[in-house]
């Protein structure tokens, strides 16, 4: 991470390989949720060793082609995703297929999750999962309407802690604080090192903590995978 002078300012610049990293993290934790090797997926699409052991590695940014393979491939091993997650962070993360033994169920009583026929154990598995296979995982639960449309309550979250917060500017993240459960607002750099302000999408939320102006988080997490309360799924 280096800096340039402009204006006597000085300014961060991201690593050269910043974008094929950030898209090789994500199309590995699809395939980690997936449960399989490389060699697996690769029976499910049209993709050399070589390509996919590159972008998952940031050696090589991810392709829309690529994305493209990628995600066909997830979806015939029971995971859905996005071909503008993968590539950009946004859209519909990684998910098992409604006909997964795997499937979500959301944040409801049992006697709600018959009557839409889920399974009210089936998201602690996948949260179980997800940080099993990632030692720096963190997993929030959405419980107020501060970042609607983007997620709503009943919503889970998930993503890597991080101390960089420079890398995150202007992106909805899970920010961890001292003193309060993690929470998933929006992160404006402040003007002293490690000092941020959090703020909901929804102007009109009833969230009591709609603004966190000047805070030292303990560290933040990019959102790499979303479940959405499977009413909102429909």
């Amino acid at each position: 991470m280096g800096t340039k002078s402009r204006g006597g300012r000085q300014r961060k610049v991201l690593p050269r390989n910043f974008e094929a990293r950030t898209r090789g993290i994500r199309l590995r934790a699809a395939r980690a949720l997936a449960d399989i090797s490389r060699e697996r997926l690769l029976a499910f699409g049209e993709m050399s060793f070589s390509s996919l052991d590159a972008w998952e590695n940031g050696r090589t940014p991810l392709t829309q082609k690529g994305a493209e393979r990628s995600t066909e491939a997830l979806r015939k091993v029971g995971v859905l995703c996005s071909e503008e997650w993968l590539l950009y962070g946004i859209g519909a993360g990684p998910r098992f297929a409604t006909d997964s033994p795997f499937s979500f169920s959301g944040d409801m009583e049992e006697s709600q999750a018959e009557k839409i026929g889920v399974n009210p154990s089936a998201i602690q598995r996948e949260v179980d999962f997800f940080q099993k296979i990632h030692e720096n995982a963190v997993v929030c639960n959405i419980i107020d309407d501060g970042m609607v449309p983007l997620y709503i309550p009943g919503d889970y979250v998930g993503g890597f802690h991080s101390t960089d917060f420079h890398l995150f500017a202007d992106k909805v993240v899970i920010a961890q604080i001292e003193g309060l459960a993690p929470i998933v607002r929006r992160l404006t750099i402040g003007s002293k090192p490690g000092i941020v302000t959090l703020t909901c999408l929804n102007t009109s939320t009833s969230a009591p903590l709609k603004q966190l102006p000047d805070v030292r988080p303990l560290s933040v997490a990019e959102i790499i995978w979303h479940r959405k309360h499977p009413i909102a799924e429909g």
